[in-house]
């Protein structure tokens, strides 16, 4: 089910995670279990991609900072790609 919430796509060690047009407590464990998938598959690079997310509670935001401190720690990268203005300002107003 995750897979169908959070397709990814891959290019060499870049996995780029396509994220929902929602993202609220429904369906953030979903996602976060994808971005964890991604790294733990090797990803060097990963790419959340927010360009269709329309809203993002502040659970997105925790899964985004969640898969960020995971990322470090695999010596992998997160990169946050698309977010449109509504989403830019929650990740604005949370620092």
């Amino acid at each position: 089910m995750a897979a169908e919430v959070c397709p990814v796509r891959w290019s060499g060690q870049c996995a780029v995670v396509t994220l929902p047009d929602e993202i609220d407590i429904t369906n953030s464990s979903q996602i976060h279990a994808v971005l964890e998938q991604a790294l733990a598959a090797g990803a060097g690079v990963l790419v959340a991609d927010l360009t269709a997310t329309t809203f993002c509670a502040t659970d997105g935001i925790r899964l985004l900072v969640l898969a960020h401190d995971a990322a470090q720690r695999a010596g992998a990268q997160l990169r946050v790609a698309g977010p449109g203005p509504a989403v830019h300002r929650v990740m604005e107003l949370t620092g």
